[in-house]
């Protein structure tokens, strides 16, 4: 019935939709998807990054992140980046820790900047709060 829908253009599931390409497929049938259906399947590395790019992080520094925090997740380390932290905001042309203390970095707000390069680098932190 899946398979029928699919075929008619009805909208399904990522999920759904690729497992009935997979069944037409191994019947030895062309599967022609509806476009909404294969609109609908994003890869998680592109969920990743469009959720860093709301966060307001540049494409660069989000792509990049994207890219380590998927290799680290294989890798089963136990490190984070900044990026992936509530506490990082974004200041006028700048980053900072909102959680400064705990992550032992500055004395004060207003020395608790960031440089960009940190943010991509994975490390320990006992600030960290996931977002």
């Amino acid at each position: 019935m899946l398979v029928n829908l699919i075929r008619q253009g009805v909208s399904a599931n990522a999920n759904s939709a690729i497992f009935a390409n997979e069944i037409l497929v191994a019947k030895g049938k062309l599967a022609k998807l509806a476009p909404l259906a294969v609109a609908e399947i994003v890869s998680p590395f592109q969920k990743l990054v469009d959720q860093l790019l709301d966060r307001k992080i540049p494409t660069e520094i989000a792509t990049r992140a994207a890219e380590i925090i998927s290799s680290k997740d294989e890798d089963i380390d136990e490190r984070i980046l900044c990026v992936e932290c509530r506490n990082l905001l974004k200041y006028k042309d700048h980053w900072r820790c909102n959680n400064w203390l705990a992550a032992g970095i500055g004395y004060s707000i207003h020395s608790s900047g960031l440089p960009v390069d940190l943010l991509t680098i994975p490390q320990r932190c006992n600030g960290f709060s996931k977002v």
